[in-house]
């Protein structure tokens, strides 16, 4: 048996405004990374690309508003005929002998015989000039037409936020990683002083006959490792250096600038508050414009009334002041009488869209309180690591600094100390990867509460 989930729209936003957790904020960190990010929103090519389509919204609502206004256009039509039907009028037949005996009483010529004509039903050199307007008195689309307009703005907004949300996780993101690679360029330098050291004190050992020529080989080799692993992480900070300014919208090899306040990390908690996750202002714009689509296709009996005025010019030739001139003033109304149901079917198919947005309004509720859990776990799945991997380091520090005492006194052999070095890098890393996967899992926290404030 499936159980379907119902939440109103007053308990979402209660649950995702007023739910107060606590974890680590990172988003307080950094004001360097928020000045990156603001460079981001301004310059970000993808970003511009999803503005474009918020500006044709608003312009569609500016273009939906000036159809209440009056539409005023001058119109012309002047047209040429010859053959097509035609009638015959016998006036000269009818009028001839009247005229004729007018005549013969006044004793005159004052009525003259006129002929037949012949009239054609296309009209020859026939000109209408006119200034036409229509306005419309009543028309319930238009209105619902606007208002359906200004919840697609409101849907681009949510989209534009949402990637900008994401684009504040990226950038975030690819500056640890950045951070975490000229980190271990530094671990690795630290390494090659070590053993660049090892190799003068085998070979000062050699010269004093007390080394031997194996032990200044494998020195150096130790050597050329480190410089390898120095050169394969300065091609990483260069790498994950390009990606972050890619995201900036600048060069690759663009300056970036450190902040050491994320070098140290601070396992303090902060009172975080949850935002509102954009997500929802999308589809809570979907459905209130599926529901002005509905009270639309509801109301479609109410009549359509509209006004017209000409006022132009009409006639023969283009005698326009030989009474020409006219105006025509007219009054249109149009009422359905019968649609075949095609208008309920509509309303049928927008109940099963706003029942299909509903459901997914409730699926985004679940997965979104799944990824903050998640998010909360792997956190503290972190940082219980960078404890472990904290404390590994201060034992491999101090089994290296001992057993570079017993190699100095002569009590080691050269393996020991290479491995005892060999620990000590390794846990180097391993802490810095823990201590940056920390700062990743509070960006993933960040990102799941919409907690970051991505307003300009």
């Amino acid at each position: 048996m499936t159980r379907t989930l119902k939440i109103n729209n007053f308990t979402v936003f209660l649950i995702f405004n007023f739910w107060i957790i606590s974890n680590i904020s990172f988003a307080q960190q950094s004001n360097v990374l928020d000045v990156y990010i603001k460079e981001a929103f301004a310059n970000n090519a993808s970003l511009k690309t999803q503005q474009f389509d918020l500006e044709h919204s608003i312009t569609a609502l500016e273009e939906a508003k000036t159809l209440f206004m009056p539409r005023v256009n001058f119109q012309f039509q002047y047209s040429l005929a010859a053959g097509g039907r035609r009638t015959d009028l016998p006036v000269g037949d009818l009028l001839n002998p009247v005229y004729s005996t007018l005549n013969k009483l006044t004793s005159s010529n004052n009525f003259p015989s006129i002929e037949n004509q012949q009239i054609n039903f296309l009209p020859n050199n026939f000109q209408d000039s006119k200034i036409h307007t229509v306005y419309p008195i009543l028309n319930k689309e238009i209105f619902y037409n606007r208002e359906i307009k200004k919840e697609l703005i409101t849907i681009e907004q949510a989209k534009i936020n949402v990637y900008k949300r994401e684009l504040v996780k990226n950038i975030k993101m690819a500056y640890i990683q950045w951070l975490q690679a000229r980190q271990a360029v530094s671990i690795y330098k630290n390494a090659l002083v070590l053993v660049n050291e090892n190799v003068r004190v085998n070979e000062k050992l050699v010269r004093n006959d007390v080394g031997t020529n194996a032990q200044v080989l494998k020195a150096k080799s130790e050597v050329s490792k480190v410089e390898s692993s120095v050169f394969e992480y300065e091609n990483n900070v260069k790498n994950a250096a390009a990606y972050f300014n890619f995201l900036r919208n600048q060069s690759f090899d663009a300056e970036i600038l450190l902040d050491s306040t994320l070098t140290e990390l601070n396992l303090a908690g902060f009172k975080n508050l949850r935002g509102l996750r954009e997500e929802f202002d999308q589809l809570k714009g979907r459905e209130r414009a599926l529901l002005l689509q509905k009270k639309m296709n509801e109301n479609y009996k109410i009549p359509k009334i509209g006004a017209s005025l000409d006022l132009g010019f009409q006639g023969y030739g283009f005698k326009i002041w030989d009474r020409q001139a006219y105006g025509l003033l007219g009054l249109q109304i149009d009422l359905p009488l019968y649609t075949a149901k095609s208008n309920d079917l509509k309303i049928l198919q927008n109940d099963i869209d706003l029942k299909k947005t509903q459901a997914q309004t409730a699926e985004v509720f679940q997965q979104i309180q799944l990824q903050i859990q998640i998010a909360q776990t792997n956190l503290e799945t972190a940082k219980e690591q960078f404890k472990v991997n904290d404390a590994e380091l201060a034992y491999a520090e101090e089994y290296y600094r001992l057993t570079d005492k017993r190699y100095a006194a002569g009590s080691a052999l050269q393996i020991e100390l290479v491995d005892a070095r060999t620990q000590k890098t390794a846990a180097e890393l391993k802490r810095s990867l823990a201590h940056f996967t920390v700062l990743q899992r509070m960006i993933e926290i960040e990102r799941a509460e919409a907690s970051y404030s991505i307003i300009n």
